[in-house]
């Protein structure tokens, strides 16, 4: 098992596997491959994958924007934390935050934020994040309009 940096030649499995996080989230809207493709293209130097064997077990991605009320400082917010079930009883989600930490230090964030979307899971994910030292800061409601 190897965390790294994606290369150009894992974007079809990375688009795959956001695809998949995209079919097990709540979120009713449709996977648009070619946009999702496009959005992927802007985070190459910020998606971290984990690989075994030659497939894509895990990715995260992260955006990397000025902090709104300060433009001195940058933060960086996770878009895609996906694991599969498969890989999620060990350590490989701590591994994938690690090295989004390391580049978030590299890249001179101020801050990262992770999210989680509600499910019956919510305290497991609070409990998780926190061994981590995240803290809960918001929560943040969606209505299909």
């Amino acid at each position: 098992m190897k965390v790294r940096m994606m290369k150009d030649d894992d974007f079809e499995k990375v688009l795959d596997v956001t695809q998949e996080f995209n079919n097990q989230s709540p979120y009713s809207m449709p996977f648009n491959r070619k946009d999702a493709s496009a959005s992927l293209v802007n985070l190459q130097k910020t998606a971290i994958v984990a690989e075994d064997k030659g497939e894509i077990v895990g990715v995260l991605l992260l955006a990397i924007t000025p902090v709104f009320w300060n433009y001195s400082q940058k933060q960086g917010t996770e878009l895609c934390f996906y694991v599969h079930p498969d890989y999620r009883k060990g350590s490989l989600g701590k591994q994938l935050i690690a090295k989004m930490e390391m580049l978030g230090q590299l890249h001179g964030l101020s801050v990262v934020a992770m999210a989680s979307i509600s499910s019956s899971k919510d305290k497991v994910f609070e409990r998780y994040y926190g061994r981590l030292g995240y803290k809960k800061m918001e929560i943040t409601y969606v209505k299909e309009i």
